[in-house]
């Protein structure tokens, strides 16, 4: 008998065609934050870069929050870039004043969504286990030597504590979707992975119990108990392939998205089709053609969703013509 999870989807309808949204974690986060933020929805994916650790992932969104003011001091220094412990390194730079700039861009895409009426942040979880620097939890660890590290794995209480520190930081009105990545961390070893992942679904139980505002999505178990074939993975053998992915994003629109959402979402997919169209004869009459109907749908979509066109994907083919 083929495994379902579909009686365990808990229908809660937190999303709809407008709807800001605030993708915060691991890379899981923008698998599926990505799919809305190519719609034109008001949409942020990790403005700090992937962060794995609930620790991390919080204090991200707290210092957000509560306006950090950051210093060079806080950075170091490691080749030619400049680091923050608490940001990837897609952050970095070889101006420490530009890192900071960076950070306070982060905060300010956080602030601007959670600021908004109805907005919606998802948590994806990716492990219990943390790196620390000098007795503090790291967000990157950035190619330094992993000799000045110290490893361990969180314990339930801590991840509960770090988690009720983000409900108490968010505006009343804030829903939150918790998720914990479906990505198992083979270079822990698998059965340290799992117990890495069990104490997050302890700790995701308790605040989930607790907070009226906050839901959870089985990510991790659509991909490794329901799909849960190989055919559904990437070439790694451990992420989510491209199928997986389109079937784990359509199952969270189903879970809390509204018929309006949806509606949206397939506009967007049969016009996004058309824009990457390739076109193999550009300069006939009938190629002329077809970029004018399809302009024209895409200015339509634009107008009916107050989308500006610049905030789109750049890798249309259809660019050219939006100037």
């Amino acid at each position: 008998m083929h495994l379902t999870l579909e009686t365990e989807l808990t229908k809660s309808p937190l999303i709809d065609a407008y709807t800001p949204l605030l993708f915060v974690g691991s890379c899981f986060s923008e698998n599926i934050g990505n799919g809305f933020q190519r719609s034109g929805m008001t949409v942020e994916v990790n403005p700090r870069g992937t962060l794995y650790n609930p620790v991390s992932i919080v204090d991200s969104i707290v210092q957000a929050v509560q306006k950090n003011n950051y210093t060079v001091e806080e950075l170091f220094q490691n080749g030619e870039l400049w680091n923050s412990w608490k940001a990837h390194s897609s952050l970095s730079s070889t101006s420490p004043y530009e890192v900071i700039s960076n950070l306070d861009d982060a905060d300010l895409r956080v602030r601007n969504i959670l600021n908004k009426e109805n907005a919606v942040l998802i948590v994806t979880l990716g492990t219990a286990q943390v790196f620390e620097f000098q007795g503090s939890i790291v967000g990157n660890c950035h190619k330094v030597a992993a000799a000045k590290f110290s490893n361990r794995r969180l314990s339930v209480e801590e991840v509960v504590d770090s988690l009720n520190k983000l409900m108490a930081s968010l505006p009343e009105k804030c829903q939150v979707i918790f998720t914990i990545s479906p990505v198992r961390y083979v270079r822990e070893g698998l059965h340290q992975s799992h117990l890495s992942k069990s104490v997050l679904f302890l700790a995701l139980d308790e605040i989930i119990a607790a907070h009226s505002n906050t839901h959870y999505f089985p990510a991790y178990e659509i991909l490794n108990d329901e799909l849960r074939d190989y055919r559904f993975f990437a070439e790694d053998l451990v992420h989510p392939g491209s199928v997986a992915i389109r079937i784990i994003s359509k199952k969270f629109r189903d879970c809390f998205g509204t018929p309006e959402l949806e509606e949206r979402i397939k506009e967007w997919n049969e016009l996004e089709k058309a824009l990457n169209h390739r076109i193999l004869f550009p300069e006939t009459n009938e190629a002329a053609k077809f970029r004018e109907h399809t302009l024209g749908k895409l200015r339509k979509y634009c107008r009916k969703y107050n989308v500006d066109l610049s905030s789109l994907p750049e890798d249309a083919s259809l660019i050219s013509a939006r100037q």
